[in-house]
């Protein structure tokens, strides 16, 4: 069943063993103060409603924390409340269901309180988290691109936030080509159908042997060509043991290729090696004995000049494949905040995620 997911600069609030348990701020915004005219020779008032503004947003999240001992929870509390620590506005998302998510530039209204309760001979505590976000009206751009390419009109301040800490403020129109966006410092939470493979949208991250052998990625598609032995590996995945993952990708569409994908531990202790089916999707589930790191490995050789190619490539916790989708890593959301309708030809080569939010 998909859930709620909430993060603070990537990090998972379960991470922390931190849940919510209700949330209020995200329904209208209250307005603010306009403009009247009280003419005695008329009923009532002339309100002047034409360019409506709109109060910062106030965000409250009734939260709890459980763990073990009273010290590891005070221990993950604080890390999760050095979240809201730092420097400037902080990256608050949500991701209710598996729908869209919901990104806010936010920062903590006040302090946070614990009150100390236990549980099932566990620990707990409650706690309100006050959150303001002072620039709340915002359109939101997304991109799996390692650059950002973006312009528009405009005859006011807006503040441009990429997500990882940093923005820029621009008092007119905007130009901007070929920023670099790096990917997102995100936990290693797993809700469901998470891709733990960052890079397989469009290759950052993943890398052939610069042997010049002839290997290459472009969007997504991992290709081997001339008569090579080729390999590439994933990032260091952690899994804990007994845990059960799945591993799919789309098959070659071409003939005269062989290979095989290797799931091996950094110690070689764990080893597993999957025929493809060249032409269609591949499901293969296995179960980690132990905690370890290993690697996604190809092995491929091509004989008379064709192409291996392999697309859609995730892997993820479970017994069951889900269609594919981008490691959270590769997502980023930027957020343009201010008189956001005053907007006019804005060109960007991301999404559009959501026209107001």
């Amino acid at each position: 069943m998909k859930k709620v997911v909430w993060s603070i600069n990537g990090q998972y609030f379960a991470d922390f063993g931190v849940f919510v348990a209700g949330s209020s701020g995200f329904g209208m915004l209250k307005r603010k103060t306009v403009q009247k005219y009280d003419w005695a020779e008329y009923h009532g008032e002339s309100v002047d409603l034409r360019k409506p503004k709109y109060e910062a947003r106030e965000i409250t999240l009734n939260c709890f924390i459980i763990d073990e001992s009273w010290e590891d929870l005070y221990a993950n509390f604080k890390r999760f409340e050095d979240e809201f620590m730092k420097s400037g506005t902080q990256r608050f998302l949500i991701q209710p269901f598996g729908k869209r998510p919901m990104p806010y530039e936010i920062y903590l209204a006040e302090g946070i309180e614990l009150e100390k309760r236990f549980k099932d001979e566990k620990m707990a505590a409650v706690f309100n988290l006050k959150m303001i976000e002072p620039n709340p009206i915002k359109k939101i751009l997304y991109t799996t691109a390692e650059t950002l390419n973006l312009s528009y009109n405009s005859n006011s301040e807006t503040e441009i936030f990429y997500g990882n800490g940093t923005k820029d403020i621009a008092n007119g129109n905007v130009s901007i080509g070929g920023k670099i966006l790096p990917n997102r410092n995100v936990s290693r939470y797993a809700f469901e159908g998470r891709n733990f493979l960052p890079g397989t949208s469009n290759g950052a991250g993943w890398r052939f042997p610069n042997d010049g052998k002839g290997s290459n990625i472009n969007s997504g598609v991992f290709t081997l060509y001339d008569n090579y032995y080729n390999q590439f590996s994933s990032p260091n995945i952690y899994g804990v043991g007994g845990e059960v993952f799945t591993l799919s990708w789309d098959g070659a569409d071409v003939p005269n290729v062989n290979y095989d994908v290797q799931v091996r531990s950094l110690d070689g202790e764990f080893d597993k090696r999957f025929k493809p089916n060249n032409f269609g999707l591949n499901v293969h589930t296995f179960t980690l004995g132990w905690a370890m790191y290993f690697n996604i490995n190809i092995f491929g050789t091509v004989q008379g000049g064709g192409n291996l190619r392999i697309k859609n490539l995730k892997l993820e916790k479970g017994n069951n494949a889900t269609p594919y989708s981008v490691a959270p890593e590769d997502e980023k959301y930027i957020i343009i905040a201010g008189n956001i309708e005053e907007i006019s030809n804005l060109q960007t080569n991301a999404d559009i995620l959501w026209e107001r939010l």
